[in-house]
């Protein structure tokens, strides 16, 4: 069967079947280095219907993890390093890889999928997160000629050592070029959209409160939640975080910069 290697992070993901589908989303992340993968993902199409609903369910059965949607059904094992995902239509594959992705990286208690953008200036990168609507498209389109690491789901590797940002394929509007490095992550601003720019310093229980709610994650084993807590607390024990109040023109760059 023909296969696609894709390296997203610093981990490689071999796709099996729908290539055209693959390459149209992941085009920037092809991979042809590597022989080894670290997950096999079966596609199939045909299942469900189009998508109406953001809710995922997660159970098992027979020793095998299964993600559920309306549109798409995710089975998994992570010691057998295989997935198989049936989906709907592309934007079911999109976001059924968005979710073995962010459970995956966690789970192996590598980093997290964080619904934001991000952009990277100069040697360091800076998150901007929030509800939809915040902002985080606009301030990605403001922040020109920086370079974009994300402008929907931003690619964390979390150690005691530091934070670092992966360029991610997971996008809303502006394509990646598959930037093939990270960059140190230096702050993490919560959008707000105001008359004029300030930023507040928070807290770390205040940033690990808003950071815990816009993490990418469905998964409801124990285990793995302890895990995802750890994560964020390691995160935002290591990176100040802020409320930014800004207008939508590029100047609230100046009280990061």
């Amino acid at each position: 069967m023909e296969s696609m290697l894709t390296k997203v992070g610093e981990h490689t993901f071999e796709f099996y079947g729908d290539m055209e589908t693959v390459e149209k989303l992941y085009g920037s992340f092809i991979h042809k280095e590597s022989h080894i993968n670290d997950m096999g993902v079966l596609l199939e199409t045909g299942y469900g219907k189009s998508f109406d609903s953001y809710e995922v369910t997660h159970f098992m059965e027979n020793g095998w993890n299964y993600l559920k949607r309306t549109d798409f059904l995710i089975e998994f094992s992570l010691k057998l390093k295989t997935a198989k995902i049936q989906y709907f239509d592309e934007l079911a594959l999109k976001h059924a890889f968005m979710t073995l992705y962010s459970t995956f990286i966690t789970e192996i208690e590598w980093g997290l999928l964080v619904h934001s953008s991000c952009m990277a200036e100069g040697e360091a990168a800076h998150l901007f997160a929030g509800e939809s609507g915040a902002g985080k498209s606009t301030v990605a389109h403001l922040s020109s000629p920086r370079v974009l690491l994300s402008d929907e789901a931003a690619i964390l590797k979390v150690e005691e050592t530091g934070i670092k940002v992966f360029d991610s394929p997971f996008r809303s509007d502006q394509p990646s070029t598959g930037l093939g490095r990270s960059f140190p992550l230096a702050s993490i601003d919560f959008l707000i959209q105001a008359q004029s720019n300030h930023r507040e310093s928070l807290k770390e229980r205040e940033s690990f409160l808003g950071l815990m709610d816009k993490v990418f994650s469905w998964y409801s084993d124990p285990i793995y939640t302890i895990t995802l807590i750890r994560l964020i607390k390691l995160t935002v024990n290591q990176v100040p975080a802020y409320n930014l109040y800004f207008k939508k023109d590029p100047t609230f760059w100046e009280l990061i910069s």
